[in-house]
């Protein structure tokens, strides 16, 4: 919808998308405010997620450590959930996350650059949900995975700049892959939640490689 030039009818493209988009909510919108009397556009769980992926058991990354305390798993904290309602046990896993930051401003600070790198290359010590044709483990780093998203990632954001120097049109894919990894690094990160910027880096890469196959054709010409 925002490719320049902005024309008139991509305008009306976003506003019919953005309709629609409230329309199909609503309904969850409405029931939130009538059982819980307040604002929920659809759920709650920032709160959730936010102290899942920064309390003291947890690096970042959403592993069993951090799923420990989960009310999903943690027998205390469901009965808490229970107790609270859903609205109010979010309110207190982000009180219980303001309070963690407040004490340790720093640790957050080195878990949101350790979430930057877990969004390009996962957690190496993490044997991953997708099937491999082969496994490499070597003290504890599971190296194929690793070397795997490091090839891609590398590929991907040399294709990001090659493209800009080219001149090739991008049509705002490179800020996009930015955004969609931007509320992660904040919160908490699991290969789940990887995945949108993972695809783009995966075409960008191919891009990559198109582009460097077609200077060393150009060279082989000349």
């Amino acid at each position: 919808a925002f490719r320049r030039p902005l024309a008139t009818i991509r305008w009306r493209f976003a506003a019919v998308a953005s309709l629609t988009f409230l329309v199909v909510i609503s309904p969850w919108t409405i029931r939130n405010y009538r059982a819980f009397g307040r604002l929920i556009p659809i759920r709650t769980g920032s709160g959730i997620q936010i102290w899942l992926g920064n309390a003291p058991v947890s690096e970042g990354w959403l592993n069993a450590k951090a799923y420990a305390v989960h009310p999903y798993v943690n027998p205390i904290e469901r009965q808490s959930l229970l107790t609270l309602g859903e609205p109010a046990y979010n309110d207190l896993a982000f009180r219980r996350f303001e309070g963690g930051l407040a004490a340790d401003p720093l640790g957050y600070l080195a878990r949101c650059v350790r979430r930057s790198m877990y969004l390009l290359v996962g957690e190496p010590t993490e044997r991953g949900d997708f099937p491999r044709l082969f496994h490499w483990e070597w003290r504890g780093v599971y190296w194929d995975s690793l070397l795997l998203n490091l090839s891609v990632a590398i590929l991907g954001i040399a294709g990001m700049f090659a493209a800009r120097r080219f001149r090739h049109g991008q049509a705002g894919l490179a800020l996009l892959a930015g955004s969609v990894a931007l509320p992660f690094i904040a919160t908490a990160v699991t290969d789940r939640y990887s995945l949108p910027l993972r695809w783009l880096l995966v075409v960008y890469a191919g891009a990559s490689i198109w582009m460097l196959l077609g200077r060393y054709r150009l060279r082989s010409v000349l």
